[in-house]
């Protein structure tokens, strides 16, 4: 009898200790599903920052068109500038004085208008800076995100695993 008593405590014991084993288990899978919770909500994050950044992107690019418009604008203007300024100087016969004050009047409209040009120039090359930097910026966001969809894939695959485990050791009990 006392042989039967030692064998049954032993068994009451193992599977006590197997009951302890599977309870950690479980712990153990409901914290790897609280991170892939977390892990869900960083790629939701990341995916919200990428479709900002898509938009500011096209802004920018919107941006750059019209200032290249702006830009094709005023050489257009110059032209014209310098073919009045051209005429005019070439009509100089009906009168030096108002010729020279005409001409200064142009000058300082191409002047004006090369000046604007420049300043549209200096724009543009901001806004490509911009366009680049955010491109960048894309890039990296798009790295980051593909690292976390492996970490997730790899704690899915881990939850799974550990899920046919414990379906496999609660059978055998």
């Amino acid at each position: 009898m006392s042989i039967e008593k030692d064998r049954l405590l032993a068994e009451n014991n193992a599977l006590a200790k197997r009951i302890d084993e599977l309870q950690n288990k479980n712990v153990h899978l409901s914290q790897l599903e609280a991170k892939i919770i977390k892990i869900s909500e960083v790629v939701t994050i990341v995916f919200k920052n990428i479709e900002e950044i898509e938009n500011f992107k096209a802004s920018i690019t919107k941006r750059m068109e019209e200032m290249e418009s702006l830009m094709r604008t005023q050489v257009g203007y110059i032209a014209t500038l310098k073919s009045e300024l051209d005429l005019k100087s070439n009509n100089s016969a009906n009168g030096l004085k108002e010729v020279t004050s005409q001409l200064a009047e142009v000058s300082t409209k191409l002047k004006k208008a090369e000046a604007e040009l420049e300043e549209a120039r200096v724009n543009l090359a901001k806004m490509e800076a911009r366009w680049k930097e955010t491109s960048s910026a894309l890039d990296l966001s798009e790295k980051k995100l593909s690292g976390m969809n492996q970490k997730l894939k790899i704690a899915e695959q881990e939850k799974e695993a550990l899920k046919t485990q414990l379906a496999a050791k609660s059978k055998d009990n």
